[in-house]
């Protein structure tokens, strides 16, 4: 299967998505492709990519040569900020199966495979349905290839070591800033500072350190990732080594530098991993610092380095790939179900917490993530619950089925991801599901759903799996409809 990955990056533009399209090569040679990376940018891409093909070329600009470029490809892959909407349409009538990298719904992209690796992405506005296929959130990262199995976490009962990463470059000297006030406050915390490949001048940062500041220069993957594992904590920017300090299990204070970088960021925060503050905030220096005090509590680093590795487990750096290789080769198979896990726990909160989902719970407030894991602990442990997640044939997570049992009746409870809405699956889910319990619990003789009047599509599919109405029911203050499933029937 041959691969073309586009990009863009350089001394002005920086080498973050540079780092992402090499992770991707990484994975799609995992997979048994042939990837070919394309980057629009300067000679100082080089030494970043230097593990993948990599060609220098204005694809964005040059029509002729992008198409000379991409012909024969069986799947194009555009990751950029700056590519305009005709570029994307010129790659799309191609033919071939197009994968569009997005952090921010930066375009209504043509058809294809849009792949967001936020932790929230699923709560983005996407218009789900159609001629798009999504892999959204933390599952989807394209973390370099050192990252993609890393030790647990053994959190220390005294904090000894802060990591200070904020990028590529640093135009604004916050570097210097942060190590000077750290040094300045913690003079026993031992510091690594990380100077990116366009830093420059290191003056300042040098004249801000103490005895117990190591500086290492544009580090390897490998390089990165050791460092990352041997601090207690991390000041961090909000780009991708955000998310690799969560694959790490490495709590952090993250400064948001840019506009760009506060969704990402405000994810990590929502789920209990980050504090998150503003570069140029007033008193900006001394929120750090009390942000940094906080995390010398081993119980709150505890805290979140079991968020972290909860979220990422699942984060093998591969997923994309495999997923998109699937589709290419057009691989049919039904959607099926399997036992959840615990690393199932944050990808149903996330669902849980959709506007899409919520409107036809129950309760229809928002939960937050602490709560969640404490409900999805207790129903993992329950022996009267089968809790479900179904698997579509791309390997993607499409949703829950839930059972609660009680003698020889179970209600269901199904929740597709938002992802896959508009695509008729709910029916696949729940036969798949039912079929799951009665073959675990085979005293089980009949299955009730109660579903909102107006949802017309949850009554669709639970009729389409087998179920079927058996009238108005009152329950909790709500009016809602009795379908039921009965063995044998």
């Amino acid at each position: 299967m041959n691969v073309v990955i586009l990009t863009e990056g350089g001394r002005n533009i920086g080498l973050g998505h540079v780092s992402r399209a090499v992770s991707l090569c990484q994975a799609f040679e995992q997979c048994g492709a042939y990837p070919r990376l394309v980057v629009s940018g300067d000679s100082s891409v080089q030494a970043s990519a230097a593990s993948a093909t990599l060609e220098l070329l204005d694809w964005a600009g040059d029509a002729s040569a992008l198409s000379r470029r991409i012909a024969g490809a069986d799947v194009i892959v555009v990751d950029s900020y700056l590519a305009r909407a005709e570029a994307y349409d010129r790659i799309a009538a191609g033919g071939a199966l197009c994968v569009w990298l997005d952090d921010h719904m930066r375009l209504p992209y043509p058809p294809g495979v849009i792949v967001n690796g936020a932790v929230n992405a699923v709560q983005l506005p996407y218009r789900y349905g159609g001629h798009h296929t999504f892999l959204l959130g933390a599952r989807y990262l394209t973390l370099r290839k050192a990252f993609w199995n890393v030790p647990r976490r053994q959190v220390r009962d005294q904090a000894a070591s802060v990591l200070i990463t904020l990028g590529a470059d640093d135009p604004r000297g916050l570097t210097a800033q942060v190590l000077a006030r750290l040094a300045g406050q913690f003079p026993a915390l031992h510091k690594t500072v990380i100077a990116g490949r366009f830093m420059g001048d290191l003056s300042a940062v040098r004249a801000a350190a103490d005895k117990q500041t190591a500086i290492i220069t544009s580090p390897s993957a490998e390089g990165m990732c050791q460092a990352m594992c041997q601090a207690d904590l991390a000041v961090s920017a909000g780009g991708q080594t955000l998310c690799e300090l969560a694959k790490t299990g490495t709590p952090a204070v993250t400064l948001c530098l840019g506009e760009n970088q506060r969704a990402n960021i405000q994810g990590w925060q929502d789920a209990g991993l980050v504090d998150m503050l503003d570069a140029d905030e007033a008193g900006a220096m001394d929120k750090l610092a009390a942000a940094v005090e906080s995390l010398l509590d081993a119980p709150r680093r505890m805290g979140r380095a079991q968020i972290a590795q909860e979220i990422m487990d699942g984060c093998t750096g591969t997923n994309v790939a495999q997923a998109v290789t699937a589709l290419a080769r057009r691989q049919e198979a039904p959607l099926t179900v399997r036992p959840a896990t615990q690393d199932d726990c944050y990808d149903l909160w996330v669902w849980r917490n959709h506007p899409d989902v919520r409107r036809w719970c129950c309760s229809q407030d928002v939960i937050d993530y602490p709560t969640h894991r404490q409900w999805f602990a207790r129903r993992l442990a329950d022996a009267d619950t089968v809790l479900c997640v179904a698997v579509d044939a791309c390997g993607v997570k499409a949703g829950q089925i839930r059972f609660d049992i009680a003698g020889n009746r179970a209600e269901a409870n199904v929740g597709l991801s938002p992802t896959h809405f508009g695509r008729k699956l709910g029916r696949h889910a729940i036969a798949a599901g039912t079929e799951h319990l009665l073959t675990v619990r085979p005293g089980v003789r009949q299955i009730d759903a109660l579903i909102f009047p107006s949802n017309v599509a949850s009554q669709k599919a639970f009729t389409a799996a087998g179920y079927r109405p058996a009238g108005p029911v009152h329950r909790n203050g709500l009016d809602l409809l009795l379908f039921q499933f009965n063995r044998n029937s």
